[in-house]
């Protein structure tokens, strides 16, 4: 709702003539990228109504990240083979790049683009037997909550470098809390 030609769709927006899904407000709050290293902060966590151990458990879970324009590009350039690169505004790992395999012009482009660097940390993997034997698939776990409640867990299933709807037999799963 930033550009030029969304004036008209922000205007009604601000004006709540018009919805949009996901809410530009929410989605601030709750997915956009650039607040990834905000979770990190001392600063932050220290302000938040949170135990030390809530504080710790975040620090645990939330991997680094810092928005690459932030940092000298010699620091980036040798934290890269830990790091995931993601642009800042975009979705579906299009232009994401994994740091240890990226090129010197790659790192140019990622420099002057709006990127977030994020901590690698490998998909972790489950076993699961299908028609074909034993088989293994990535996944990821995306929460779904209402009013503050959690509604369902919801488990992505796929296999090679990034999520996605084309493996066979995988897709998306109901998670089963015991």
């Amino acid at each position: 709702l930033e550009n030029a030609e969304s004036e008209t769709l922000r205007k009604l927006f601000l004006e709540k003539k018009s919805c949009f899904s996901p809410n530009p407000f929410e989605y601030f709050l709750l997915a956009d990228k650039k607040r990834m290293e905000l979770w990190r902060s001392t600063d932050f966590l220290n302000r938040m109504p949170l135990s030390n151990e809530q504080k710790d458990l975040i620090l645990q879970v939330v991997p680094e990240s810092y928005l690459v324009k932030s940092v000298p590009a010699d620091k980036v350039w040798a934290d890269r083979k830990k790091m995931f690169f993601k642009p800042s505004n975009s979705f579906g790992s299009k232009q994401s790049y994994k740091g240890a395999n990226i090129s010197k012009k790659v790192f140019e482009d990622i420099l002057s683009g709006d990127f977030l660097a994020q901590e690698y940390i490998p998909a972790p993997e489950q076993e699961f037997t299908t028609p074909n034997g034993v088989e293994k698939f990535k996944f990821d776990l995306r929460c779904y909550a209402y009013q503050g409640r959690l509604q369902m867990i919801i488990a992505r299933l796929y296999q090679g470098q990034v999520t996605n709807s084309k493996t066979p037999l995988g897709g998306f799963g109901l998670v089963k809390i015991i």
